[in-house]
């Protein structure tokens, strides 16, 4: 056992951090998902990170930069996502809090999440600081000093870091908190298992303040590996975890880009999880040349001495002279920015045999890269890995690149190294916070699966891209039985239930039977529901049928428009604004009739009933009756005019007769219309006298329209085919669309939890989108709606079945010149039908512009069902997500409940079984589901891996035989520091900076 050594940590914020006498800052780096990249945007991502590498020397002038580069995997901190959630969520539900618990709990098991971590060293710190007197005792076992350091010292450092922070932003970089630093420690020296997410361990008091203690290590050398102790917290016994560091033996002396070989993504599809510590230092072209041209100066001087002493030929030598030659032909000619690096590859397992085998795993993988463990020096590795300055002895180093490998003091390379490696890759899409200017924007919403590829958790919140200013559309299309309805269920779900008040358009009726179920668990089942549905008498005294979860019911109004009142969605019954009134009723009449003559007549009628009702709020009026504005005086009108044209047409000497007979037939073809349409379901909604009929409580957390017996049309892509009753519906949805939009505003509200003055959260719903999007006036509705989606923090969630609606939507928006036609920030891209879907719907997910015919081809055949079609990737409940990144991977989505499963079962034939199943009004006895994650999950080599850091220094005998002997001691030392720490603060102005 080594003796006793404190890390020389010093002081940490959420912006820098003290090691022993260097100043750093922290960032977290983004990644970039390959899944649907061409080999020539592999090459761009790789570029991107050699940019973000000169980025950071433009930021120091030009002056050499320090780094170190780590990737670790994190689990997912579920309890502090769970209060993340929970602060950003609107009104969370006392159901939601309940089942927080349960998710928490599973995504505590997840895989965990690749985090890449950027440290730069700013600077040395030479300020003075006030040293505890208490420190000279306690330094006896901890080494623990509690300084002061003055603000001012600190404060170029802290300008320097916020400058890093901003130009790294450019590239998704965000700031690594001080409880990050923290866990990153823990982990370097916790092998195979996970540290706790907690901020510290224990806290000391010290003086007036306290020490805390962040981490407490054990470890033992073996010849190859450092065996990492510590105490099972559940037995007390003491166990072992195994870790080895593998440095770089040699390699090729160029490693040309190869996207197929870069060993970043390889390495991280490994069954052991294999992490990375890259120490480099960044040197400007201007320096990279001074000191190429220096070391090739050596080597030709060493050439001239070996031709003196005419020294027998050596291939090693003659291969050194002959890179010499080309990084002087570089150095001359194109310098470039160069890093001199040390890079390692971590391994931890729970045996030494396992360790074994995880090398031999990654030695395989790196091909011409040859990796190796030192022996005896694994200590030191291990102490190499730790944030922050390290001086001990240095072993190994990197060639790679075009520098061609030559000796540098260490080995070197130019910018690209990383770029070769692609250590950027990942398959994490979802949620991400955006951070600019020193304000973090988005947070990390509900999980709603894994990323097929490795099992990491998909955070989704609708408003997350809302608040990072992008596209206020979210689509998720695909045919049908695909399980695009299951994801929109539980967006629906979880959305309403944490506040955000989602409208619905609910054409397939699948929305109001999952809310039943959640309302009234297998009642649904039951003879009678339906005709209490019907009659609209759920839960009231009427009914024999009464919620399991009356919460849940009483903030859900379900609005029926197949049994609405004639007139409830007259345009003139919806609005106090004429001018609303009529733009929308040409809307409605613009969907119901197909043909352009019909369509005018009814025009000619508005703009007559506009003429009439003007006069009259003028005083004079045209006709002796008042004017009502509604889609029936319209209807009045058309007659009226019809009988004007009667006479003419029935006069056979009239030159005009042929005319007004061709007139009469198209009023009459019109008025029967609106006739037929006081009689049919949907269409009688939309022909009223001016009466407003209301619609229920518009304000609860969920409204939803249905549309009971709406059959979708035979083929829905061809709008002029569709029937008279499929146009009544298109109709009505396109009514309630306009309606729902115009209910919203942009007016701040209190928070019924918080009571901070915000805008509140909305979400419309709307399935079946094809029926809108499909019409003109639809995709205007929708563009509206998609434009002001930011100002009324409303999000606009689109269902339907091809990729071909959307782009129609967007295309509206480009042509009509908008500056960001991109209004769809989100995709969820469930299996196409046929490889032309397929190539559309690859047109939503990505540029297809770039690459070759036969990459995008392959690309698209990904979006077929799986097992059906050659290439096909995709199957029920796996989709293919675009995040607001631009990030592209497939995804697993997760219903996590038994219950939720059983209320998105759509398949008529599976319901009545799943829903004749009792559920629970409390979340506290639903059951967890796991099989999705289990099914996708890695990384994970030993169960109950994580929350499992034991503070040791408790269980520490030595520590207690201290304070015992020296309890006396302590007290007065600590009473007599406050005097003194009181009396030198005075005496040297200095301010406590932390």
């Amino acid at each position: 056992m080594a003796d006793r050594e404190r890390l020389p940590y010093r002081y940490a914020d959420d912006l820098i951090f003290i090691s022993g006498d260097s100043v750093w800052t922290a960032l977290r780096l983004a990644g970039t998902t390959d899944e649907f990249l061409t080999a020539d945007e592999k090459q761009s991502a790789a570029e991107l990170v050699a940019q973000t590498y000169n980025t950071l020397l433009a930021v120091f002038n030009g002056k050499s930069v320090q780094c170190h580069e780590i990737i670790r995997y994190r689990p997912t901190s579920a309890e502090e996502w769970a209060r993340g959630y929970l602060k950003t969520s609107w009104n969370p539900s006392r159901l939601m809090r309940q089942l927080l618990r349960h998710v928490s709990a599973l995504l505590s098991e997840s895989t965990p999440e690749r985090q890449r971590y950027l440290m730069v060293r700013l600077g040395e710190f030479t300020g003075e600081t006030v040293p505890d007197p208490l420190s000279a005792i306690a330094n006896r076992v901890t080494a623990v000093a509690d300084e002061q350091f003055r603000a001012s010292d600190l404060e170029p450092f802290r300008d320097l870091a916020i400058r890093v922070h901003l130009q790294l932003a450019t590239f998704r970089a965000t700031p690594c908190t001080r409880g990050d630093l923290i866990w990153l420690i823990r982990k370097t020296l916790s092998g195979h298992r996970f540290p706790s997410e907690q901020p510290i361990l224990t806290s000391k008091p010290l003086r007036t303040s306290f020490f805390d203690m962040a981490v407490n290590f054990r470890g033992r050398n073996g010849q190859d590996y450092v065996e990492i102790i510590d105490t099972d917290p559940d037995t007390g016994d003491e166990r072992s975890t195994y870790t080895a560091t593998l440095v770089v033996a040699s390699s090729a002396p160029i490693l040309e880009f190869n996207p197929v070989m870069a060993w970043g993504p390889a390495l991280a599809q490994l069954p052991r999880p294999v992490e990375l510590s890259w120490r480099y230092e960044l040197i400007s072209a201007a320096e990279f040349k001074d000191r190429a041209l220096k070391v090739a100066k050596n080597i030709k001087d060493e050439a001239a001495d070996r031709d003196k002493v005419q020294a027998s030929e050596d291939p090693r030598f003659e291969n050194k002279y002959d890179r010499a030659q080309a990084l002087f032909e570089e150095a001359s000619t194109a310098p470039q920015p160069a890093m001199i690096g040390r890079l390692r590859l971590v391994l931890s397992a729970p045996t030494p045999k396992e360790l074994v085998a995880a090398e031999e795993d990654v030695r395989a993988m790196m091909g011409d890269l040859e990796m190796v463990r030192v022996p005896r020096a694994q200590s030191h590795l291990l102490k190499e890995q730790l944030p922050g300055d390290y001086t001990g002895k240095i072993f190994g180093g990197l060639v790679a690149a075009q520098g061609g490998g030559v000796k540098i003091g260490e080995r070197t390379t130019d910018v690209w190294a990383p770029a070769v490696a692609r250590l950027d890759s990942d398959d994490q899409v979802g949620d991400a916070v955006e951070a600019n200017r020193g304000r973090t924007r988005g947070w990390r919403g509900f999980p709603v699966g894994y990323t097929y590829t490795n099992g990491a958790p998909v955070h989704f919140g609708l408003h997350v891209q809302v608040a990072r200013d992008r596209g206020a559309g979210i689509a998720i299309i695909g045919a049908s039985g695909g399980g695009k309805s299951t994801l929109a269920l539980l967006l629906y779900f979880w959305e309403s239930e944490s506040g955000t008040q989602c409208m619905v358009l609910d054409p397939k009726n699948d929305f109001e039977k999952f809310t039943y179920y959640i309302a009234f668990g297998e009642q649904v089942m039951q003879p009678g529901f339906s005709a209490d549905a019907e009659a609209g008498i759920l839960g009231t005294e009427e009914s024999q049928f009464q919620p399991v979860n009356p919460e849940f019911w009483a903030e859900t109004t379900i609005v029926s428009l197949a049994r609405g009142a004639a007139g409830q969605l007259d345009a003139w019954s919806l609005t106090d604004s004429y001018a609303e009134a009529d733009e929308l009723a040409r809307g409605q009449v613009e969907v119901l009739f197909t043909d352009k003559d019909d369509r005018t007549i009814v025009e000619q009628a508005l703009a007559v009933m506009k003429e009439a009702y003007d006069a009259e709020q003028a005083g004079e009026p045209i006709h002796g009756d008042p004017i009502v504005p509604s889609m029936g005086t319209v209807v009045r009108f058309l007659e009226q005019s019809r009988e004007k044209y009667r006479p003419m047409a029935e006069d056979a000497d009239n030159a005009n007769a042929f005319n007004a007979t061709e007139k009469l037939e198209q009023l009459d073809r019109v008025i029967n219309r609106f006739k037929r349409a006081r009689d049919t379901r949907y269409a009688k909604l939309l022909v009223g006298n001016g009466q407003r009929v209301d619609l229920g409580d518009m304000t609860r957390r969920r409204v939803i329209f249905t549309l009971h017996g709406f059959a979708p049309p035979k083929k829905p892509d061809q709008p002029e085919t569709w029937s008279e009753s499929e146009r009544n519906a298109a109709a009505a949805m396109f009514t309630v669309l306009d309606l729902v939009q115009k209910l919203f505003d942009d007016r701040p509200k209190p928070n019924p939890v918080t009571g901070e003055m915000k805008t509140p959260p909305r979400a419309l719903f709307v399935d079946e989108g094809y029926m809108i999007a499909r019409q003109p006036t639809g995709q205007g509705i929708l563009s509206r709606g998609l434009r002001q989606g930011r100002s009324l923090n409303l999000v606009i969630v689109f269902i339907s079945q091809q990729p071909r609606d959307v782009q129609e939507i967007e295309q509206q928006a480009k042509d009509a010149g908008e500056a960001d036609s991109n209004q769809f920030g989100t995709i969820f891209m469930f299996r196409q039908k046929s490889p032309v879907e397929a190539a559309r719907a690859l047109e939503l997910l990505r540029d297809t512009s770039g690459g070759t015919t036969t990459e995008t081809v392959a690309l698209a055949r990904k979006l077929l069902e799986e097992g059906k079609s050659a290439g096909g990737q995709l199957r029920g409940g796996r989709c293919v997500m675009r995040d607001v990144d631009n990030r592209v991977a497939t995804v697993s989505v997760d219903q996590m409940f038994a219950e939720l499963a059983r209320a998105t079962e759509t398949n008529p034939n599976d319901r009545p079984r799943a829903q004749s199943i009792p559920i629970s009004g409390s979340g506290r006895d639903w059951e967890i589901d796991p099989t999705t994650m289990l099914e996708v999950r890695t990384g994970i080599s030993e169960a109950n891996m994580r929350g499992d850091y034991t503070d040791d220094l408790e269980l520490d005998e030595d520590w207690h035989d201290f304070i015992a002997r020296n309890i006396d001691e302590l007290e007065a030392a600590n009473a007599a520091a406050a005097v003194t720490a009181e009396r030198l603060y005075t005496e040297s102005g200095l301010e406590d900076a932390h």
